[in-house]
Protein backbone atom coordinates (compact mmCIF):
# COMPACT_ATOMS: atom_id res chain seq x y z
CA UNK A 1 0.00 0.00 0.00
CA UNK A 2 1.24 3.46 -0.91
CA UNK A 3 1.32 5.91 2.04
CA UNK A 4 2.67 8.90 0.12
CA UNK A 5 -0.60 10.78 0.50
CA UNK A 6 0.05 10.99 4.26
CA UNK A 7 3.14 13.16 3.86
CA UNK A 8 2.74 16.45 5.79
CA UNK A 9 3.13 18.64 2.71
CA UNK A 10 0.34 16.87 0.84
CA UNK A 11 -1.98 16.78 3.87
CA UNK A 12 -1.44 20.50 4.49
CA UNK A 13 -2.07 21.33 0.83
CA UNK A 14 -5.35 19.43 0.87
CA UNK A 15 -6.35 21.03 4.20
CA UNK A 16 -5.63 24.55 2.88
CA UNK A 17 -7.61 23.94 -0.31
CA UNK A 18 -10.50 22.49 1.66
CA UNK A 19 -10.48 25.43 4.10
CA UNK A 20 -10.48 27.86 1.17
CA UNK A 21 -13.45 26.14 -0.46
CA UNK A 22 -15.39 26.08 2.83
CA UNK A 23 -14.61 29.78 3.34
CA UNK A 24 -15.87 30.71 -0.11
CA UNK A 25 -19.08 28.72 0.43
CA UNK A 26 -19.62 30.35 3.84
CA UNK A 27 -19.06 33.84 2.41
CA UNK A 28 -21.48 33.18 -0.45
CA UNK A 29 -24.09 31.79 1.96
CA UNK A 30 -23.72 34.84 4.20
CA UNK A 31 -24.02 37.26 1.28
CA UNK A 32 -27.13 35.54 -0.06
CA UNK A 33 -28.72 35.67 3.41
CA UNK A 34 -28.00 39.39 3.73
CA UNK A 35 -29.30 40.02 0.22
CA UNK A 36 -32.59 38.28 1.03
CA UNK A 37 -32.95 40.36 4.20
CA UNK A 38 -32.62 43.47 2.04
CA UNK A 39 -35.15 42.16 -0.49
CA UNK A 40 -37.63 41.38 2.28
CA UNK A 41 -37.24 44.86 3.79
CA UNK A 42 -37.54 46.51 0.36
CA UNK A 43 -40.62 44.51 -0.63
CA UNK A 44 -42.28 45.20 2.71
CA UNK A 45 -41.61 48.94 2.41
CA UNK A 46 -42.87 48.91 -1.16
CA UNK A 47 -46.15 47.22 -0.16
CA UNK A 48 -46.68 49.76 2.62
CA UNK A 49 -45.95 52.73 0.36
CA UNK A 50 -48.14 51.32 -2.45
CA UNK A 51 -51.03 50.89 0.00
CA UNK A 52 -50.59 54.45 1.25
CA UNK A 53 -50.36 55.73 -2.36
CA UNK A 54 -53.65 53.99 -3.12
CA UNK A 55 -55.30 55.71 -0.16
CA UNK A 56 -53.90 59.04 -1.35
CA UNK A 57 -56.33 58.92 -4.30
CA UNK A 58 -59.33 59.18 -1.97
CA UNK A 59 -60.61 62.46 -0.62
CA UNK A 60 -60.39 63.14 3.10
CA UNK A 61 -64.18 62.89 3.39
CA UNK A 62 -64.16 59.40 1.87
CA UNK A 63 -61.33 58.31 4.19
CA UNK A 64 -63.11 59.81 7.21
CA UNK A 65 -65.84 57.18 6.78
CA UNK A 66 -63.30 54.48 7.60
CA UNK A 67 -61.68 56.09 10.66
CA UNK A 68 -61.59 54.23 13.94
CA UNK A 69 -62.13 55.91 17.36
CA UNK A 70 -58.40 56.71 17.52
CA UNK A 71 -58.40 58.69 14.27
CA UNK A 72 -56.63 56.04 12.18
CA UNK A 73 -57.98 55.09 8.77
CA UNK A 74 -58.55 51.38 8.06
CA UNK A 75 -57.22 51.07 4.51
CA UNK A 76 -58.45 47.49 4.25
CA UNK A 77 -62.00 48.87 4.07
CA UNK A 78 -61.02 51.09 1.13
CA UNK A 79 -59.77 48.00 -0.76
CA UNK A 80 -56.25 49.44 -0.87
CA UNK A 81 -54.86 46.59 1.22
CA UNK A 82 -55.55 42.86 1.49
CA UNK A 83 -56.40 43.10 5.19
CA UNK A 84 -56.82 45.66 7.96
CA UNK A 85 -54.13 48.32 7.62
CA UNK A 86 -54.26 51.32 9.93
CA UNK A 87 -52.65 54.59 8.91
CA UNK A 88 -52.87 58.20 10.00
CA UNK A 89 -53.73 61.00 7.61
CA UNK A 90 -50.14 62.30 7.89
CA UNK A 91 -48.79 58.93 6.73
CA UNK A 92 -51.20 58.90 3.81
CA UNK A 93 -50.30 62.45 2.77
CA UNK A 94 -46.58 61.70 3.07
CA UNK A 95 -46.65 58.51 0.98
CA UNK A 96 -44.01 58.50 -1.72
CA UNK A 97 -43.00 55.35 -3.57
CA UNK A 98 -39.96 57.10 -5.06
CA UNK A 99 -38.43 57.51 -1.59
CA UNK A 100 -38.16 53.77 -0.86
CA UNK A 101 -34.56 53.68 -2.11
CA UNK A 102 -33.69 56.35 0.47
CA UNK A 103 -35.45 54.49 3.28
CA UNK A 104 -34.12 51.00 2.55
CA UNK A 105 -30.48 51.14 1.52
CA UNK A 106 -28.72 48.09 0.14
CA UNK A 107 -25.48 48.80 1.99
CA UNK A 108 -27.26 48.77 5.35
CA UNK A 109 -28.15 45.11 4.87
CA UNK A 110 -25.23 43.72 2.87
CA UNK A 111 -22.39 45.25 4.89
CA UNK A 112 -23.64 43.90 8.23
CA UNK A 113 -22.92 40.51 9.67
CA UNK A 114 -25.41 38.62 11.76
CA UNK A 115 -23.05 38.34 14.70
CA UNK A 116 -23.45 41.27 17.04
CA UNK A 117 -24.11 43.81 14.30
CA UNK A 118 -20.41 44.20 13.50
CA UNK A 119 -19.47 45.20 10.00
CA UNK A 120 -18.06 42.39 7.88
CA UNK A 121 -15.82 44.79 5.94
CA UNK A 122 -14.38 46.16 9.20
CA UNK A 123 -13.58 42.61 10.35
CA UNK A 124 -11.87 41.84 7.03
CA UNK A 125 -9.77 45.02 7.26
CA UNK A 126 -8.73 44.06 10.80
CA UNK A 127 -7.62 40.60 9.59
CA UNK A 128 -5.74 42.20 6.68
CA UNK A 129 -3.79 44.46 9.07
CA UNK A 130 -2.88 41.50 11.26
CA UNK A 131 -1.42 39.49 8.35
CA UNK A 132 0.48 42.41 6.79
Amino acid sequence: MDWDWLKPRIVMGVAVRLAFIVGVIAAAWSFVGMHWKYRHAYDSSYRIEATLQCAKRFTEEELAKHKNPFGLVDLGKTYCGPRAFLASMEEIRGADIESIDDKVRYGDYVSESDQGGRSLSRDLMRVGKRTA
